[in-house]
């Protein structure tokens, strides 16, 4: 049991629970936050693997696309830099 005083709360950490005046948070490993996967430890291998996969569940969506012979390889590059990338390179300036 540690209590204490952070930004005029009073907050209390027993076991595995936060309390901040009378709301209660639960601590866990690692949780979603704006899109991005954040781990107690900082880890980004979580994120990077969560991207590609985005990444690869993007570009399979739109592999019949991308394989026609209808379409010149302008508007396959054109798919790609507006779809595909943006999807993988999402929240990497942070």
């Amino acid at each position: 049991l540690v209590l204490g005083v952070f930004g005029g709360c009073w907050v209390c950490w027993v076991d595995q629970v936060l309390e901040v005046d009378h709301f209660k948070f639960k601590r866990v490993n690692s949780f979603k936050y704006l899109g991005s996967i954040v781990t107690e430890k900082n880890d980004i291998t979580k994120e990077v693997a969560a991207r590609i996969q985005a990444g690869n569940r993007t570009y399979y969506g739109l592999e019949k696309l991308l394989s026609s012979r209808s379409l010149s390889r302008e508007i396959k590059r054109r798919l790609y830099t507006s779809l595909i990338r943006p999807v993988i390179l999402y929240g990497s300036e942070t």
